[in-house]
């Protein structure tokens, strides 16, 4: 019986061939464009090719030690075209890329590891290579490679993520050993984001494609912001964190529609509720916020009160940045990374093998978008109801709606934009009719004499301006011209 192929064994074990099969093209435009400086010579290629495209390939079986576990697969299965010993190379520059903790390792399923120069140099190409798609989006690349004295300059072009290129810096730790050339990356500047998914989906995209890079997306958001939603220095970082996670929940709700499956429904019950576990410490850092601020703070300076009610609020604040670090650090929310992770690189990866690709992901976008009206008008009881509950139930609605028109905005255009900027004036109204409801209970259940006399009286107003706000946007979002351009972006 013959070997597996590349591909048989991408499917076997549930690779990622969106970022393993980039980090391939990565790392040969690298080969190509250094290889005579660096005297490598032309036979390696092929063995640099497809120890890239084979990676990750260890990562459904064991995450942490994913090279290693790599390494193993293609010693055992070996791989249809090249002979055994190609096949302890490719093994070889498989375990490197993950040097840190790889490098200690001596066998690998009984077969020793080769770690001659050659295979290290081509795992230090490989390594970063690796760094240049860390957000696995496929959106750095390479437009220039020199010699210049004594380093190789590499220039990249960086997308949507900013910091694959500080990635590939980091990972360039075994290539600055091993090469007597040293490596120097320099990014581009990014294009402006017109919105916030610009740059991250594409017209010609398939479905899974497009919903692969708004999750992965939002992924490195809520990574990037995580240590210092911890810290809790900036609230920004709390607020860009839970904003991430809320999105990410709601392309995953979309994708369920489409392919239903027991991860997603449990991965989206695990994430509502972190959500809600952050939004008390969320709600407390936008409330102190909002209370120092015009009118209150003004109209509240001489009342006694005010001092003693901002260090109740600074309390509770530190009480629930508490709560926050602890479930950050929580046995929870790590098992709840470990399982977008595996969700990403693997199930997602067997998706897109099994997903029509015709189906792209603008068919989708324009679908949902033409019966955008047909769900609000099912909702207009909420509006009718106006207590505090039901506005926060269409709060939520215009929310999710308002991310939808935001994943495809990048293609779509203006029906989306559209309706993105007038959901968005809307949930902001609603989201201050909220927080005016809320501080409203908390006034009525507090005794009389921990509350500034005033406060009552000013929320009250603060409400009725954010209910007016709200029903200038609820005409606009009910506009011919608009509901005319969602019906036709189907055409």
């Amino acid at each position: 019986m013959s070997p597996p192929t590349v591909e048989q064994l991408c499917i076997a074990y549930h690779n990622e061939d969106f970022h393993s099969y980039y980090v391939a093209r990565l790392a040969l435009k690298i080969f190509d464009a250094t290889s005579s400086a660096l005297r490598i010579a032309q036979h390696n290629r092929s063995l640099l090719e497809t120890a890239a495209q084979l990676h990750d390939i260890g990562y459904f079986s064991n995450p942490q030690y994913h090279a290693l576990k790599g390494a193993e697969i293609v010693i055992r299965k070996q791989i249809n075209g090249f002979s055994t010993a190609q096949c302890r190379t490719i093994a070889s520059i498989i375990a490197l890329h993950q040097y840190k903790k790889s490098r200690a390792a001596n066998q690998v399923a009984g077969v020793t590891l080769q770690k001659t120069t050659r295979i290290r140099r081509l795992a230090a190409i490989l390594r970063v290579a690796d760094g240049l798609d860390h957000s696995h989006m496929q959106d750095a690349g390479i437009t220039g490679i020199r010699k210049t004295g004594n380093a190789v300059s590499i220039t990249v072009s960086q997308g949507w993520y900013d910091r694959n290129c500080l990635r590939a810096e980091e990972k360039a730790d075994l290539w600055n050993t091993v090469f007597p050339l040293q490596i120097k990356i320099t990014a581009q500047n990014q294009p402006k984001k017109k919105t916030p998914f610009s740059g991250v989906v594409h017209i010609g995209d398939s479905v899974i494609a497009g919903f692969h890079n708004i999750l992965y997306s939002q992924y490195r958001t809520m990574l990037d912001n995580q240590n210092g939603a911890f810290e809790g220095t900036d609230p920004v970082y709390l607020h860009d964190f839970r904003i991430a996670l809320r999105r990410f929940r709601t392309a995953l709700g979309l994708l369920n529609r489409l392919s239903p499956s027991d991860t997603t429904l449990c991965l989206n019950q695990m994430l509502s509720e972190h959500s809600q576990s952050m939004g008390q410490a969320r709600d407390a850092d936008v409330w102190l916020d909002y209370v120092q601020k015009k009118p209150f703070c003004e109209a509240l300076k001489n009342d006694p009160q005010w001092k003693k009610y901002l260090a109740r609020l600074e309390e509770q604040k530190s009480r629930n940045q508490k709560k926050l670090r602890i479930l950050l650090r929580s046995r929870k929310w790590k098992t709840t990374l470990r399982l977008i992770t595996r969700f990403l690189r693997n199930e997602l990866s067997d998706l897109q093998r099994t997903t029509d690709p015709v189906l792209k992901f603008r068919d989708v976008g324009a679908a949902r978008l033409s019966r955008f009206h047909k769900r609000l008008k099912k909702r207009l009881y909420l509006k009718k109801t106006a207590t505090p509950e039901s506005m926060h139930k269409l709060r939520k609605f215009c929310r999710r709606e308002r991310y939808y028109a935001e994943f495809f905005c990048p293609v779509l255009k203006t029906p989306a934009l559209k309706l993105a900027k007038n959901l968005r004036t809307i949930t902001s109204a609603l989201g201050e009719v909220h927080d005016m409801d809320v501080a409203l209970e908390q006034v009525r259940s507090s005794n009389a004499g921990d509350i500034p006399l005033d406060m009552y009286g000013l929320i009250k107003k603060r409400r009725k301006t954010a209910l007016a706000n709200f029903n200038k946007a609820w005409k606009l979002l009910n506009d011919k011209d608009l509901k005319h351009a969602c019906t036709r972006s189907l055409i």
